[in-house]
């Protein structure tokens, strides 16, 4: 189940305690001498109007209050009064109190012989995630992968597990978007450390979720042009065949199964990845899509199984390709965005109730199912938070490396390879071993700068093995760990750049993007 508590996963990353990152904020429910004078107000207000009901359960919450109802006998009928006619008289009710926002359901999940009235006030606020991530639902969700998805007019948390939800399409305006994946985003960091899962960033909007770059988990840089997202595309497509080569050559159905087998193996699981496209409207990312389509084709296709998830943006459902769309089976379609058709598929909707909620999240599997809901919110100092612990806490670790370099290589590198985020020599996977020769090419190239001892190729690896402990690499470490001077570091730092291990850039710090965990396992 997802651990709200810190959490130490094998490479020895510790996740934080939700109390320490998201704001837990005064919970606005009403008072209950407020909540007996709107149901006082309510009952007798229809009762005059010939519409008797009586209120027989109330559901608060931070953003509304639901009153569930049972329909009465009228005064001039033999059977309780209709539904609609207790809908129509609502509209009166809200003339007399110019402060209540007034929602109507025909009927109430869990009881088919009851109405829902839904009242909000100006005291009311958004649903905060901290409150979502409170719920029992969710913290006895299996998954630390589990996310939450918005909450019902009946006030149950949707909750879905990234692992089975597979992809996800986010249809509607940035604005819309933009809470819906931060929310999403801000939980699976906070509950999984940076050797369990990575997040990449590409996209024209892609900046409305910058923050996420600086946490440990980011893979690579915001890639805002088609032509960067190409290139990560078409590595993901790679790194997909690879995982699928280990499954197929194990003989095992999952990359859990997999991970499993790493474990018991004292080696390090192979995090899963989530990549985040946003927004696929952009005129430029539209005029791509001929080149993008069959790259992330292959990952909607194949990816799940082998932990790469897509989640792809857009502000309208025409902006998506038929050949991505029919293969996209989980989808939040935002309330602005949504069709009448969709619309009309939310059972006992009536549209009085469309003010109440964001969005509508849609399964289509063997049957389409359409569920309203309102979206938790998390704040910005939330964000930062959790920013502010994972930077801490990598500088931690970053700071530990350089302390043990007193002790000398000897000492450190031998715990770096046991961590295995990386290895001098080719790490032993459940496959079997692979080759053990760093490409030629690139070898040279570092070579030429470098002295021509034998030491070369160890010094390379060594030097990768450094940027995946780290999850970055500059000249500093380079000089400080292995005594370079700044022309061999420069030479170092090209070499891992071409071998695809760093990012490109002349930044002094370079991120490690490498997602192999078999750092030497291409030939030329």
């Amino acid at each position: 189940m997802p651990q709200l508590l810190s959490r130490r996963d094998d490479a020895g990353w510790l996740t934080p305690a939700m109390a320490d990152i998201l704001v837990q904020g005064a919970t606005p429910l009403l008072p209950e001498d407020a909540l007996r004078e709107q149901i006082d107000s309510i009952q007798q207000s229809l009762s005059d109007l010939d519409t008797p009901i009586r209120i027989v359960d109330i559901r608060p919450s931070p953003s509304h209050v639901l009153y569930i109802a049972k329909p009465e006998m009228s005064r001039r009928g033999r059977k309780p009064v209709a539904p609609a006619d207790i809908r129509r008289n609502l509209g009166k009710l809200s003339q007399d109190h110019e402060d209540w926002t007034l929602g109507f359901m025909a009927q109430v999940q869990d009881d088919p012989d009851t109405v829902g009235i839904l009242l909000r006030v100006p005291q009311h606020q958004p649903i905060r995630l901290r409150q979502v991530l409170l719920s029992n639902t969710f913290q006895h969700h299996p998954s630390t992968l589990a996310v939450a998805m918005g909450v019902t007019l009946e006030q149950q948390v949707i909750v879905r597990d990234l692992n089975k939800l597979g992809h996800l399409l986010g249809v509607g305006s940035q604005n819309g978007t933009k809470h819906l994946v931060n929310g999403m985003l801000l939980s699976l960091i906070m509950l999984n450390t940076p050797g369990e899962l990575r997040v990449a960033l590409l996209g024209s909007s892609s900046k409305a979720f910058s923050p996420i770059i600086n946490t440990p988990h980011a893979l690579g840089k915001l890639l805002e042009t088609p032509e960067n997202g190409q290139r990560l595309l078409d590595g993901m497509v790679k790194e997909v065949q690879r995982r699928h080569q280990w499954l197929a050559e194990t003989q095992l159905r999952s990359i859990d199964e997999y991970n499993n087998v790493l474990t018991n193996r004292g080696e390090t699981r192979l995090p899963r990845i989530l990549l985040v496209l946003s927004s696929l409207s952009d005129p430029d990312w539209q005029s791509a899509l001929d080149e993008l389509a069959p790259a992330l084709y292959d990952i909607l296709i194949n990816g799940p199984r082998v932990g790469i998830y897509l989640m792809i943006l857009a502000e309208q459902t025409a902006d998506i390709p038929d050949l991505l769309n029919n293969v996209i089976e989980n989808r939040v379609i935002m309330r602005s965005a949504a069709s009448q058709d969709l619309i009309d598929q939310a059972r006992h909707l009536h549209a009085s109730a469309l003010r109440f909620i964001d969005a509508f999240v849609v399964t289509r599997e063997q049957s389409t199912s359409v569920v309203p809901v309102e979206l938790c919110v998390s704040t910005e100092h939330d964000l930062q938070n959790l920013i502010s612990y994972w930077r801490q806490l990598a500088t931690q670790r970053s700071q530990e490396v350089r302390a043990r370099e007193r002790t000398g290589l000897t000492d450190l590198l031998p715990e770096l390879e046991g961590s295995g985020l990386g290895t001098a020599e080719t790490p032993q996977r459940a496959t079997g071993p692979l080759p053990t020769r760093t490409r030629a090419g690139v070898l040279a190239r570092a070579t030429q700068v470098l002295s021509s001892g034998e030491n070369d190729e160890k010094l390379i690896a060594q030097s990768m093995t450094l940027a995946a402990y780290l999850g970055w690499l500059g000249i500093g470490p380079l000089r400080d760990i292995f005594g370079l001077s700044a022309g061999e570091a420069r030479a170092v730092i090209a070499a891992l750049q071409s071998m695809q291990v760093i990012e490109e850039g002349d930044g002094p710090v370079y991120r490690f993007i490498r997602l192999a965990d078999n750092p030497l396992n291409q030939g030329d």
